[in-house]
């Protein structure tokens, strides 16, 4: 044997098998696994995965992918083989090896990650994974590998380009792509990893009348030109996102999502958002769809709607939840401001709502449809029109809507409609009786008796 092939006979007996015990480690998680032409496996329980990259540098490895098996999974164990071994291997963070690290939640359409520091091993061997799959069933899978021929360090799956259509989305990689959307609005955009847009604290200075004041990100989407593209986050996160403009209008990320637009699956975490009427976390108003969404940080109106997702609501809102802190004068809801549209299966809780009048833990200024939703959040008003739930209500229904009276402060509060208590928000029973008919099998999921409920 040559020199050369007896450096790459060692290199993938010493490292080769890294990238096949991540991907493995993961694969049984989700139903259809792509795969290294390096790796072969077979599974007696096989499960959904879409890749997203991954690389192996020495003995460090890591791997993207994503759930879309279309409900979230409850991973309780891994173990593996003796001819395998990994230190400092994690899932989404959650060190392996640490104590009682189970169960750890994979989201429908979140991202799965998974890294190791040391790895090493070589041959083939099974990797066992129990978990708990999104119809309650308790689930075992092992998984064989072996590695064969030479193994390829793979670049990032993530990378720019495409042309906008539905079927060749523009990939949005970056903080500045991110902010290339504006140039495009009526295109289909997909990202496919998280951003950090902790940068945008320095963006836009507000010259010449206010030196070292910075305006930040530019909201994609007015009132001249909005948003009626396809923008889908495939599960991950969008950071630390800083807008500081309280004289503007439409302030969100998206200030402007007309009919037509859709906005899914993307997080935004940590925010800090500033406008002075209809103001969101997400969007500062919306005429489109809303579905798979969330928002953490702090949004801060000025005189009307303010919302931590949407600032005010003309669309259709699913499957979304806000745990941003919300201030502003009237119309101040934890998950929206003023709503005209139809909301369901959402929520708003953890954050605080402050305003004047007309401010609710869930929506301000109710004029639209509620259904299957709930608010469980501090809310404080000092003028008219102030609920847990719902501030002023104008018209539509809330069905099945509702509010712990007995584990919030609710401040300022004379609008009761859809008060509960923690012991009925927190019971599935209670949540699937008649007239309640919240869905537990594919929308949300609870840990009864001690947690409010949570999408899956």
């Amino acid at each position: 044997m040559d020199s050369k092939a007896q450096a790459s006979l060692e290199y993938l007996m010493t490292y080769g098998w890294a990238l096949v015990l991540i991907v493995t480690v993961v694969a049984v998680l989700i139903f259809i696994v792509s795969s290294p032409s390096s790796v072969a496996f077979s599974s007696s329980d096989p499960t959904k995965i879409l890749m997203k990259g991954g690389s192996v540098l020495g003995s460090d490895a890591e791997i993207k992918m994503q759930n879309i098996t279309g409900g979230s999974i409850d991973v309780t164990s891994v173990s593996m083989t003796s001819n395998y071994s990994g230190a400092g291997c994690s899932l989404n963070g959650v060190v392996l090896s640490s104590p009682n690290p189970y169960p750890i939640v994979v989201s429908a359409g979140n991202e799965l990650y998974v890294e190791c520091s040391s790895v090493s091993g070589n041959g083939s061997g099974t990797i066992t994974i129990d978990y708990t799959d999104h119809s309650g069933l308790q689930r075992s899978a092992g998984i064989t590998v072996s590695v064969s021929g030479t193994p390829v360090e793979t670049g990032p799956a993530c990378l720019s380009g495409g042309t906008g259509t539905v079927d060749d989305p523009i990939m949005v990689t970056n903080l500045a792509e991110l902010d290339n959307v504006r140039n495009a609005p009526a295109a289909y955009y997909e990202m496919c990893q998280n951003i950090d847009a902790s940068a945008t604290t320095g963006w836009n200075e507000d010259l010449p009348g206010n030196p070292g004041v910075y305006l930040g990100f530019d909201p994609v989407g007015d009132d001249i030109v909005n948003f009626t593209g396809n923008f889908d986050g495939k599960g991950f996160t969008i950071i630390a996102l800083y807008i500081n403009r309280p004289s503007e209008d439409y302030a969100g990320l998206f200030g402007f999502v007309d009919s037509g637009g859709e906005i899914r699956n993307v997080g935004l975490e940590n925010i800090n958002v500033t406008g002075d009427r209809q103001v969101g976390g997400l969007a500062g108003k919306n005429l489109g769809v809303i579905d798979r969404c969330y928002t953490t940080g702090t949004v801060s109106g000025g005189q009307y709607e303010a919302g931590g997702l949407i600032g005010i609501d003309l669309g259709t809102i699913t499957n979304c939840y806000s745990e941003a802190n919300v201030e502003g004068g009237a119309s101040v809801g934890g998950l929206i401001g003023y709503d005209w549209g139809n909301v369901s299966n959402s929520y708003a809780r953890q954050g605080s709502v402050n305003g004047i009048e007309n401010v609710g833990g869930l929506v301000g200024h109710k004029y639209g449809a509620i259904t299957n939703s709930y608010a469980a959040g501090s809310v404080t008003g000092t003028g008219l029109y102030v609920g847990g739930l719902l501030g002023h209500i104008s018209t539509g229904p809330a069905i099945t809507s509702y509010y712990p009276g007995d584990d919030i402060l609710c401040t300022g509060c004379t609008n009761t409609s859809g008060e509960t208590t923690q012991a009925n928000l927190q019971s599935q029973a209670w949540l699937t009786t008649t007239p309640n008919d919240w869905d537990f099998s594919t929308i949300w999921n609870i840990n009864e008796g001690t947690s409010y409920p949570f999408l899956r």
